[in-house]
């Protein structure tokens, strides 16, 4: 520990310091804030705009209508997910040519990579802890900064409707095709029916009778010039049992056709992106403080060698 004497001997030091080259200390520093002060005139203007968004709790409309929540973690995690994807960042280039905006060529190898890179570092998604989703953008035009915004939380629906949907849409085929193919057995066996009541000369309604089987043979024996070709009773209860078939796979193709054709839940937007004209960067206060830092570090250094020299 240095004595007081040590002490007062150091300050008088350091202040014969500033005094040899106070000329020094204040001259670098002014020009390094002029100079920065300069530069930062000519560097562009940045803008920011920024949306808030909640994910839905299920990707079913039903669900949501009963039961309006917003989504948790889980849901949270993947709507950013969503967020983050190549689709959306293709869709927001192309929507709003970033390719002429980062002065990027086709032509060159590396172009997606320099326009993932300049992309992400304009376009950005925070999770917040209350597991809403904050979309922010920051661009030279504070037009195409709320812009960029607003349209990734309207693409953003179609996004998440086209990949719930791809497997609703492999389910939706499957079961109208086996509808179909259950309603055509039934048709012919309709119309085979009809026939055979045809040519019994019998009504109709013998369809509807609740237990037809053993009458209807026996009518079909005493009726028909060739009985035995015809089993009216037990070509009856096969043609409710294949009625019954159809309906099941009719009411599967009736769930799957509903999920298919009803919307899925839009996205909760707490706040929309509004345009902002106040920049938020470069900053004249910021880059002159930095730049008379470094200015004083250099007057400091240089009058330092200039004394060890002497």
């Amino acid at each position: 520990m240095l004595s007081q004497h040590e002490q007062k001997q150091e300050s008088l030091q350091v202040i014969k310091f500033i005094q040899t080259n106070k000329k020094r200390l204040i001259l670098v520093p002014t020009i390094a804030i002029v100079i920065s002060v300069i530069i930062t005139f000519f560097i562009p203007k940045q803008y920011f705009s920024s949306g808030i968004v909640f994910p839905p709790d299920h990707p079913s409309l039903d669900n949501n209508v009963s039961n309006p929540n917003f989504g948790y973690d889980v849901e949270a995690d993947r709507l950013l997910q969503i967020f983050q994807s190549n689709s959306i960042m293709d869709s927001v280039a192309t929507k709003f040519n970033l390719f002429n905006y980062y002065e990027l060529d086709k032509a060159d190898l590396d172009w997606r990579d320099r326009l993932t890179k300049e992309y992400k570092n304009d376009v950005r998604f925070e999770r917040t802890r209350y597991m809403s989703i904050i979309i922010s953008a920051q661009t030279k035009d504070p037009e195409l900064s709320a812009n960029i915004v607003n349209y990734i939380i309207e693409s953003t629906n179609r996004v998440r409707e086209k990949l719930y949907k791809q497997n609703v849409l492999t389910a939706y085929d499957k079961a109208e095709h086996d509808f179909l193919i259950q309603k055509r057995l039934a048709d012919s066996m309709l119309i085979k029916l009809k026939k055979d009541i045809e040519l019994l000369h019998i009504s109709g309604l013998v369809l509807l009778a609740p237990s037809a089987q053993l009458n209807i043979d026996f009518i079909s024996k005493l009726t028909s010039s060739r009985p035995e070709d015809i089993s009216l009773g037990e070509n009856i209860l096969k043609y409710r049992h294949q009625l019954d078939r159809q309906n099941d796979f009719e009411g599967k193709y009736i769930r799957v056709k509903k999920m298919m054709e009803d919307p899925v839940p839009s996205i909760y937007v707490l706040d929309n992106a509004i345009v902002s004209y106040k920049k938020v960067s470069p900053s004249y206060t910021i880059n002159a403080f930095i730049a008379c830092f470094i200015g004083l570090f250099l007057a400091i250094l240089i009058s330092v060698f200039k004394q060890n020299n002497k």
